[in-house]
């Protein structure tokens, strides 16, 4: 029997850990985002001094803090301009802003000052900040649970790598609207993760690794009918070119073992599942640009995953396509308008290997794999209010009103999107700014369709998207 509630299990957890996976709505956009700073007081390009024809007689950095630990290749990896260098205004500002995007500083800030005829000095100065910390991060809705903890460092050895060691448990059913079986999955995991974001100096290169231990429990409506006890291992790599900040090509390769131990009560005639060995490469492209400042985002991008497996033994697997779009707007300096729409694909042969969709990350309000099919369309907008930005100097605050739906089909290729649901809600989100700069999410759903779901809540640490 197949396992596709495993593949969902190591895909949340990946994307939490921050390394490149396969399923784009974590992981893959978060890291091809393009770096422009998320953070109050950022450095127009309007503050440096003009100087044209000009080149740059000194570039000097400094660096402050309580607790100093950040090592001077961060900056010269970071910053193209260099003494004797024609003095680009728009790549300086550029690399400031990405510097400020680590978030491995409290504060950045620059100074050009003419220094001679035709020449400028230019004065970068950063204030480190403590980034280790520890992680906690609860996520629930519909019917799905996910609780991390951990620990983070965000800037190890002082190089600006990011390294995560965590633990976690995740359930989840699968409870589709045309299922009269369905299946629960409780997972308890272990996991490291570890990235940098200046490989060869200016790209992305990611590594995971994850041990997994749960069981699977099928029931006929509210019947346990056969448990299936699971020990996982899984693995990931990624790297994302990062050359251009318009088009960003990428790869990934990800591999599962799965075996299964005890396995109770299959008198039902489901059949014991077998052990699989899988790898699965991949190509990544993204196309566009989005840019973050002080948690508006303006820009659009577009994002295409490819993916097919390589099996030595277990049950097949297959080719699979997913593209998502975004699109951002800042009409008023309060108001921020956001767009995402989603066409995925796989070629399966069995319902059990369907795509499903659900309130966890796809339609709010909907049971996580209420929705399935071979492919599916998927559109999310949201309209976000800012409530506050300094709130006691410290806290930022908006709202948010928001839009779902999907749909999914099975067979001749969008010839039938007859699974379909929607819903409208509302929510609040957050950061303590002056502490680890950390994002909470609250969101409540109502189904427009299926009323007799009622209203949900999603929990989380993170942007829907």
């Amino acid at each position: 029997m197949p396992d596709p509630v495993n593949k969902r299990v190591i895909a949340a957890f990946f994307a939490f850990a921050g390394a490149l996976t396969v399923w784009p709505d974590t992981g893959w956009c978060q890291l091809a985002t393009t770096d422009i700073n998320g953070g109050p007081g950022a450095l127009r390009p309007a503050d440096i001094a003009p100087a044209e024809s000009a080149t740059v007689g000194s570039l000097e950095f400094k660096l402050s803090g309580i607790y100093v630990r950040t090592r001077p290749d961060v900056f010269l990896r970071t910053f193209r301009t260099q003494p004797g260098d024609p003095f680009d205004q728009d790549i300086f500002w550029h690399d400031v802003a990405r510097l400020r995007n680590f978030q491995i500083f409290r504060d950045v800030t620059a100074t050009v000052v003419p220094s001679a005829p035709s020449e400028v000095s230019i004065t970068v100065t950063a204030e480190d900040i403590w980034t280790i910390i520890p992680i906690f991060e609860p996520s629930f809705g519909a019917d799905t649970l996910l609780v991390i903890g951990g620990l983070r460092d965000a800037n190890f050895v002082g190089r600006n790598h990011d390294l995560s060691v965590f633990a976690g448990v995740f359930r989840r059913s699968d409870s589709g609207r045309n299922d009269a079986v369905t299946r629960a999955t409780t997972d308890f995991l272990f996991g490291v993760s570890y990235g940098t974001r200046q490989f060869l100096d200016r790209h992305s290169l990611q590594f995971a690794i994850q041990r997994t231990y749960g069981t699977d429990t099928v029931y006929n409506g509210r019947n346990a009918i056969a448990q299936f006890e699971r020990v996982l291992a899984g693995g990931t790599a990624s790297f994302v070119w990062k050359e251009f900040d318009y088009i960003q090509p990428g790869a990934f390769i990800g591999a599962t073992h799965i075996r299964y131990g005890t396995v109770t009560d299959v008198t039902s005639g489901i059949p014991i599942p077998r052990e699989s060995l899988a790898a699965e490469p991949g190509l990544l492209l993204r196309v566009g640009k989005v840019d973050y400042d002080n948690f508006r985002v303006t820009g659009n991008d577009l994002h295409v995953t490819l993916s097919g497996p390589i099996r030595s033994r277990g049950p097949r697997g297959y080719v699979s396509g997913i593209i998502v779009g975004r699109q951002y707007f800042l009409p008023h300096p309060r108001i921020n308008l956001a767009a995402r729409g989603r066409l995925q694909a796989r070629n399966n042969d069995h319902i059990v290997d369907d795509i499903t969709w659900g309130g966890f990350a796809q339609v709010r309000g909907y049971p996580s794999d209420f929705l399935r099919g071979q492919y599916g369309v998927l559109l999310n907008v949201e309209s976000r209010f800012v409530l506050f930005e300094q709130l006691f100097k410290a806290f930022y605050g908006e709202a948010a009103v928001f839009y779902d739906a999907g749909a999914m089909g099975s067979g001749r290729f969008l010839s039938d999107l007859s699974d379909r649901g929607h819903s409208l809600g509302i929510g609040l989100r957050g950061s303590i700014t002056k502490i680890f700069s950390t994002f909470f999410r609250a969101d409540v759903a109502l189904p427009l369709t299926d009323p007799g779901l009622g209203p949900d809540i999603n929990i989380g640490v993170r942007q829907f998207f």
